[in-house]
């Protein structure tokens, strides 16, 4: 009897002492900064059951956002989704803005597609800072059933002389043209289509070109880069956006049966092509919970999610037997080797270029 009540109590003892632990033990989380609508509808409640990692996430609407709160270093993110460029940018000026990554954490790395992970390491080195998310590229959204009525059936969709024209653009403005809020993104576009560099670091090139084709266009033009519900409810017959954006758009008013034939084109002109990373801010507290997050990301049935959730390609080499052969096969995503010889990133404007092209964009916008 001494042995068995012994035995009891022993075993209460240790029971107590493992809730004890188990209530003492910190609740594992993640602070996520993401652009809004940017994930799958069920990726964070499945990294959640598979982890137990809880997944707080806040969202950003526009780049500045995003720019603004890691550069000041207020913001308590742990995993951030930022464009290939601002991280480019950090890293030239020494800012220190993000953790170098600890890839031994990172088994999935693996899945990624070697070309692409050269491609962003021209601007990170060694990939030691960011892990490739998702990519795009900026082209002309439109609704063909409105543009070929307006245009009697010669509406020049393959060019950018279709929104950087002002005779195609009064024509346009009948049924609304949006282009997406971004000057460091519109204005070498502009500079392409004019014939200059797009990557060009002279300010006088913005001052002249530039600035004089934005100030005509402008007046025909709204400034918005929330695009989706307007292309489907015929808000705008025409829009400078992004691939996804356009596409998904389109899939939404199929779905809808809604009266409009939303179409994207790479303008024959070329186009300007980006990166969305994963990358750790310094001040990230959950270090480790954010790593198992981007080698989640890098699972090829969960990132094949995603592109067929929100209708933007991926870097991930094993996704494609996961993914919607129609997105597979749509050019406009995954663009032929023609047209990716077009196709350009966009480099980092210096401080002193990107104040001066927010200052020619809001003078033009009215801001």
């Amino acid at each position: 009897m001494y042995l068995v009540r012994t035995t009891i109590a022993v075993m209460l003892f240790l029971t107590g002492v493992s809730q004890a632990a188990f209530a003492d033990e910190p609740k594992r989380e993640l602070n996520l900064y993401n652009w809004s609508d940017y994930l799958a509808e069920d990726t964070l409640e499945k990294f959640t059951a598979e982890t137990g990692i809880t997944v707080n996430l806040t969202t950003f609407e526009e780049e500045e956002e995003m720019r603004d709160a890691l550069d000041s270093g207020t913001k308590d993110y742990d995993l951030v989704v930022v464009a290939l460029d601002y991280m480019a940018k950090s890293l030239m000026a020494q800012k220190y803005v993000f953790k170098p990554l600890n890839k031994d954490l990172l088994p999935n790395l693996s899945n990624m597609d070697q070309k692409a992970m050269a491609y962003v390491g021209e601007k990170d080195p060694f990939n030691n800072f960011g892990v490739p998310y998702l990519w795009g590229t900026i082209g002309i959204g439109y609704d063909a059933k409105m543009v070929n009525k307006i245009f009697a059936g010669k509406a020049p969709t393959d060019s950018w002389a279709m929104l950087f024209e002002v005779a195609n653009l009064k024509k346009l403005s009948q049924c609304g043209v949006a282009f997406v809020d971004s000057p460091d993104e519109v204005l070498p576009l502009i500079i392409n289509y004019l014939g200059g560099d797009p990557n060009t670091a002279d300010k006088s090139v913005y001052s002249g070109m530039a600035q004089e084709r934005l100030n005509q266009i402008a007046p025909y033009v709204t400034f918005n880069t929330d695009q989706i519900d307007p292309l489907v409810e015929g808000e705008y017959c025409a829009v400078l956006g992004w691939s996804g954006d356009v596409l998904y758009a389109a899939e939404l008013a199929e779905e809808a049966d809604a009266p409009v034939d939303i179409q994207y084109s790479l303008p024959k002109e070329g186009a300007s092509t980006w990166y969305d990373m994963f990358a750790i801010p310094k001040n990230s507290s959950h270090v480790a919970e954010a790593h198992e997050f981007i080698n989640f990301m890098m699972k090829p049935e969960i990132i094949a999610e995603v592109s067929n959730y929100i209708w933007y390609p991926n870097s991930n080499a094993k996704a494609k037997p996961f993914m919607d052969e129609e997105i597979l096969n749509d050019k406009n995503i995954y663009p032929t080797a023609e047209m990716a010889d077009k196709l350009y990133l966009i480099m980092v404007a210096s401080k002193r270029l990107h104040k001066h092209q927010l200052k020619i964009w809001n003078e033009a916008a009215g801001k």
